[in-house]
């Protein structure tokens, strides 16, 4: 019977395999790139099996990171939308939190949500996950799956979590997109994540995010 070892040191982020056959000859690999680990085992197919089952299910730590470097936030309507607060906050040389807190003077019963999701090339061009949902509705079902992406880095961080009306202060707070959080890769570069918030039917406040990010 064949046998497998597999050990990842995760301080240098290298995956270290060891394949013993039955006849006892020994094969040993190291890996900074899993998916380098794949394609050369890609002749042997339970073992590629084995390793994907691994990959898949425990994951091996990336080294992709997102940090915040702006927040903009603006009311075109401070009778119904206030912004009290809109802003980053280092916590050290790798990781910026973002606080906001918007008050709702009156009771808000149609929420509708457009967002564009821009990556900067000579300026901030359309990149994906450009959406508009109806937020009253979306919290209920959870229907929209770029919604479901956008809401699950920062409903932890939020009071943003029942259904509509909503009322009062609107808060996020000391959110970061922690590594264990991100599902996507996307290439590296700078993005913004441009959020226009529309109370009934009329344009009333934006969020606008801005970050970069390294695979």
């Amino acid at each position: 019977m064949n046998k497998l070892s597999i050990t990842y040191f995760h301080c240098k982020n290298i995956l270290t395999l060891s394949l013993e056959t039955r006849d006892g000859t020994h094969t040993t690999g190291m890996y900074k790139n899993p998916l380098l680990l794949i394609m050369r085992l890609l002749r042997v197919p339970k073992l590629v099996l084995i390793c994907l089952f691994l990959y898949v299910m425990y994951g091996v730590e990336s080294k992709a990171g997102l940090k915040f470097t702006n927040a903009h936030c603006e009311s075109f309507n401070k009778s119904w939308a206030v912004i009290n607060e809109c802003r980053l906050r280092a916590i050290n040389r790798y990781v910026t939190v973002l606080n906001i807190n918007i008050t709702f003077l009156h009771p808000a019963y149609q929420i509708k949500l457009s967002s564009s999701f821009m990556k900067k090339a000579n300026g901030y061009k359309p990149f994906v996950l450009d959406f508009t949902v109806d937020a009253c509705d979306y919290i209920v079902k959870k229907n929209n799956a770029i919604a479901n992406v956008v809401y699950s880095f920062f409903k932890n961080f939020s009071n943003i979590n029942h259904t509509c009306p909503y009322y009062g202060d609107q808060l996020v707070r000391n959110f970061y997109p922690r590594s264990d959080l991100i599902k996507l890769v996307f290439p590296s570069g700078e993005y913004a994540l441009l959020m226009n918030w529309f109370l009934g039917k009329v344009k009333t406040f934006v969020t606008n995010i801005y970050f970069t990010f390294h695979g």
